[in-house]
């Protein structure tokens, strides 16, 4: 198989570059700036290109190839996420016309918003809360219409967070870090649940996405959830330090947290308490029966080996 993968030097585009050299195929990796990427994957031609800016010379990324996985995208700048996840993305799309056999788009569990309960499937509506939540639904919209036209099949992952030693996201570090310290407690009454996925499971399920025929046109949600009880223990645990015995109330906690937006940017946002105070659980069922989708790598190992690698960042 030839496959062609963006952001390919981030956590997950080389999670899925390693599976598929693992089973031999053919792969180009796209990344923004390759002497940063630090990748090392022998036998995996590199093509250096810019979201953000137009897609010239990308016919030789593309030529012959059977499967597209779109994992680039902007994800800290608001500035720079329409022009890279939105132009960005239908840029690719128009010079990947007529020339592959599959569009996967990685997408983002976000694009239904922060609601606070209840459950997401497939069929429920879209309201995106933020920048990059705006320009993820945007580009799936891309997808969808111009896969039509383009001679190409598509499929849709919405993930949720994605983690590993890797990852670039500082949250869940910090969380770990107040944990090491005995400075963190669950908000809010217990049960509220965090959406995590290891690497490893999204790679898998990204081919499962590519390689079945039931899968095109089809979009698939994709979630690992715990409670935050059952975080604090396992992260606890891999300390080696006793768990917080107490839960703060939710409400003095986020008037901390707007004082906190206000004079320090950063340090605490209400979008994090939505994080941890949320009960919302993300469906699975569809990409289960239909692909036959199962986890390769449990929840509790990766947070452990996130602990290890803060360990290793803080010694």
């Amino acid at each position: 198989m030839k496959v062609a993968v963006t952001g390919v030097g981030g956590l997950l585009g080389k999670a899925l570059t390693s599976l598929h050299v693992s089973l031999g195929d053919d792969v180009r990796g796209m990344v923004r700036d390759a002497g940063r990427a630090a990748i090392n994957l022998p036998g995996v031609q590199l093509f250096e290109h810019d979201l953000g800016t137009n897609a010239d010379c990308l016919s030789e990324f593309f030529d012959g190839v059977d499967v597209v996985y779109h994992c680039a995208a902007e994800l800290r700048d608001p500035a720079r996420m329409a022009a890279t996840n939105v132009m960005g993305t239908q840029r690719l799309l128009s010079a990947a016309a007529g020339r592959i056999g599959r569009w996967v788009q990685v997408s983002t569990v976000g694009v239904y918003g922060r609601p606070r309960e209840g459950v997401i499937t497939e069929t429920s509506r879209l309201a995106p809360a933020d920048a990059y939540a705006e320009s993820k639904a945007s580009a799936d919209t891309l997808v969808e219409k111009l896969s039509s036209t383009g001679g190409f099949e598509h499929v849709i992952l919405r993930s949720c967070a994605v983690i590993g030693p890797e990852m670039q996201g500082r949250f869940l570090y910090r969380v770990i870090g107040l944990l090491s310290r005995g400075l963190f407690a669950p908000i809010g009454p217990p049960g509220s649940l965090v959406s995590l996925i290891p690497a490893a499971n999204v790679a898998h399920a990204l081919h499962a996405c590519a390689k079945l025929p039931q899968a095109a046109g089809r979009t698939y949600n994709l979630a690992d959830q715990c409670t935050v009880e059952h975080l604090v223990e396992v992260c606890c645990d891999a300390l080696g330090r006793q768990g917080p015995r107490w839960h703060l109330p939710e409400t003095p906690v986020r008037a901390t947290a707007r004082f906190a937006e206000w004079v320090a940017p950063g340090l605490l946002s209400q979008a994090q308490i939505d994080v941890l105070t949320s009960r919302v659980r993300y469906s699975t069922e569809r990409i289960r029966s239909e692909l036959g989708y199962n986890d390769v790598m449990k929840l509790d190992v990766v947070l452990r080996d996130l602990v290890g690698a803060w360990q290793g960042r803080s010694a």
